[in-house]
């Protein structure tokens, strides 16, 4: 008997960018052990795409969503949108061309100004509307430093 769990894999745009596949030929393999493949390959498939998001947006601010927290947005200092995750996209109806014409975050989410004090601690995010959404995360940008200069001889 031969069994597949397979999930797919999403780019920091939310195209399509591969899966990840379990396979198995034994036979003596039950509904559980395929149930527990397919939810191994699944959470594999979030971190990546997790790190895929994390990397091209490490100049950027972002915010991990309420909810299953597997949504992200990524925000410049003046708060406009540069990146959103598929999860993301699918909860705001975002596309490539508002996110290229730099939609402003608070039409999506509230964000207070202690919210950027303590970076990577649970913050409370609100709709745009105003009202309560849920726990979230904001991680700031990664600055690059600039080499000291070597001292004179």
């Amino acid at each position: 008997m031969f069994t597949c769990a397979v999930s797919p894999l999403f780019d920091h745009a939310g195209r399509l960018a591969g899966a990840v596949n379990i396979s198995s030929c034994r036979s003596d393999l039950g509904r559980s052990a395929h149930e527990l493949a397919l939810a191994v390959t699944t959470e594999a498939t979030r971190r990546i795409e997790q790190s895929f998001f994390r990397r091209r947006y490490r100049a950027s601010w972002i915010a991990t969503l309420p909810d299953d927290g597997h949504g992200m947005l990524a925000y410049d200092d003046d708060r406009r949108v540069v990146g959103a995750c598929r999860t993301a996209r699918g909860m705001f109806g975002l596309t490539d061309a508002m996110i290229d014409d730099g939609i402003d975050l608070s039409h999506l989410i509230q964000l207070d100004d202690r919210a950027t004090r303590a970076a990577d601690d649970p913050v409370t995010l609100r709709r745009a509307d105003g009202t309560p959404w849920g726990r979230g995360r904001l991680a700031p940008p990664v600055r690059v430093r600039s080499p000291r200069p070597m001292p004179a001889p």
